[in-house]
């Protein structure tokens, strides 16, 4: 199994979710490719001392991102049977029972479209600074060790449910994927999910399959793609303020996020930091 992770000027969070990654799945059970970006030496010098923490791990391959559509394609393309996908912002915030064996068997099932981290009963709220509450998910059903399963398409195309594609904690088989993503031409994150979500609805995998609590969500404290959603409104870090704290010795303490409860696919929690 692979996992992507695409990331710019970001190499605290980088670190907080490789750790949580790590914490996760033993490195033997999955390879990562990360692909980064930077648009000042002191990011370079963030990535540097990341790369420099876990470089002696076998799993790991640093990108230096040259062309971002094809550095994806390249990455599914050698996935060898799943592609996942985290961004740095992820946060695991409880252990999930799908290790990946189990993803790979369940991917393996015609019908099944993606297996989801970030969903679950729980994700009701679909904007989490409004309150706005999503349709009641009603057509699931339980399957496969206790997981959920449902229909995506009878759900709203831009409610969580519905919502087919994500960066976050989603699973796809590579082969499917990358039939449908090699030709398309995308530049960040952002533009490749809205054209999958927004021109393709496919039939021959209908089924999105989750925990019936979600593990994962976006702790959008900051924001580094333009035109993105607003983020830092209730907790802000910048990146530069993090990337400094970072190359001062300390690191996201992970166990600020254990017990949470969620309702959504994104929120916003505050930090705590620990040396490394």
């Amino acid at each position: 199994m692979k996992i992507i992770v695409p990331s710019f000027n970001r190499p605290m969070q980088l670190h907080c979710i490789l750790e949580q990654l790590y914490k996760q799945w033993s490195p033997s059970e999955f390879n990562l490719d990360i692909i980064y970006q930077y648009d000042s030496k002191q990011f370079l010098d963030g990535y540097q001392l990341l790369y420099d923490r876990i470089r002696n791990k076998n799993n790991v391959n640093f990108v230096k991102e040259t062309n971002f559509g094809e550095n994806i394609k390249y990455s599914v393309r050698y996935a060898k049977g799943v592609a996942g996908f985290f961004t740095d912002d992820c946060i695991i915030y409880k252990p999930c029972i799908f290790d990946p064996y189990y993803i790979k068997s369940i991917l393996n099932i015609d019908d099944i479209l993606c297996i989801s981290l970030r969903l679950g009963l729980n994700t009701i709220v679909q904007n989490y600074l409004t309150g706005e509450i999503q349709p009641e998910l009603n057509n699931y059903k339980y399957t496969y060790n206790s997981t959920i399963k449902w229909n995506y398409q009878r759900c709203g195309q831009f409610t969580n449910y519905g919502y087919w594609f994500s960066w976050d904690g989603h699973f796809y088989s590579s082969e499917w994927l990358y039939d449908l993503i090699k030709d398309l031409s995308f530049e960040n994150p952002r533009a490749l999910e809205h054209q999958l979500n927004t021109k393709f609805r496919p039939n021959d995998r209908k089924y999105i399959v989750s925990q019936t609590e979600s593990s994962v969500f976006v702790n959008t404290i900051n924001v580094v793609q333009e035109s993105g959603p607003p983020a830092g409104t209730k907790y802000n870090y910048t990146p530069a303020e993090l990337n400094e704290r970072y190359l001062g010795g300390e690191v996201i303490d992970i166990s600020c996020f254990e017990g949470l409860t969620i309702n959504s696919c994104h929120e916003e929690f505050p930090l705590t930091f620990r040396k490394f």
